[in-house]
């Protein structure tokens, strides 16, 4: 079986192997997505199963019919399978079964690249309904980066759809990169420093392709130091 049409065929059993390494991405009642890494640990005619995935030690348990998709890569490409989850848990054991797909569509590889790695500053400042100006976002630091936005770890929390300039320079470059922004999610999370934090899920919204290719190329650049480092 291959997937997509005349323009793109992918052949499934070389999408879909066990043990591959894939990112799982929810998609919540509003829309917004959650992603997480996880495994192909089982095929059958019907069904994929893949490992639950784990955030700092946690499981996160998906219930049935929850609207899923699989970012898989390959060949230098990244491709998005949707599908539901048929079953939470299969067996006792910590694993997700999901429905087969049946269309795939290309993703854009800048936008799958994520780096789960602080970076070493950020300034943000948000806008103030209340106060109708911008303020700053004090303690606030990124946790994670992509080319399409990044999640801050704040002590404030902020609804979405609030606005964010965000600057944040790019090591070994001291040049900063400016950014509008959009909050699209906001999670009160405990474990974070210890202390009462947000995760804030921000997207960026006028970013330009050579800025996307610069972060990028800073991820990639800082995923080989951090393997290397690994086996030293």
């Amino acid at each position: 079986m291959s997937y997509g049409g005349s323009e793109l065929m992918v052949p499934e059993e070389m999408l879909l192997q066990v043990w591959r390494r894939i990112r799982l991405i929810e998609y919540d009642e509003d829309g917004v997505e959650h992603t997480y890494d996880t495994v192909i640990e089982d095929l059958d005619p019907s069904s994929i199963t893949v490992a639950m995935p784990v955030v700092r030690g946690v499981l996160v348990p998906l219930g049935a019919g929850a609207r899923v998709g699989l970012a898989v890569p390959w060949e230098g490409c990244a491709y998005l399978c949707r599908t539901t989850v048929v079953e939470g848990q299969s067996k006792g054991l910590p694993v997700l079964r999901l429905a087969r797909p049946t269309q795939v569509e290309r993703l854009q590889r800048r936008l799958f690249v994520r780096l789960a790695a602080p970076l070493p500053s950020v300034r943000v400042r948000f806008w103030s309904h209340e106060l109708e100006d911008w303020q700053p976002l004090h303690g606030a630091r990124a946790v994670d980066l992509s080319a399409g936005g990044m999640l801050l770890a704040s002590p404030e929390a902020l609804q979405a759809g609030t606005p964010i300039k965000v600057r944040f320079s790019l090591p070994p470059q001291t040049e900063e990169t400016a950014l509008q922004a959009t909050v699209v999610r906001c999670d009160e999370d405990s474990r974070l420093d210890g202390r009462r934090m947000h995760r804030l899920g921000i997207r960026f919204l006028d970013i330009t392709m050579q800025q996307q290719d610069a972060i990028c190329r800073f991820i990639l650049r800082r995923q080989a130091e951090m393997r290397r480092s690994g086996r030293q």
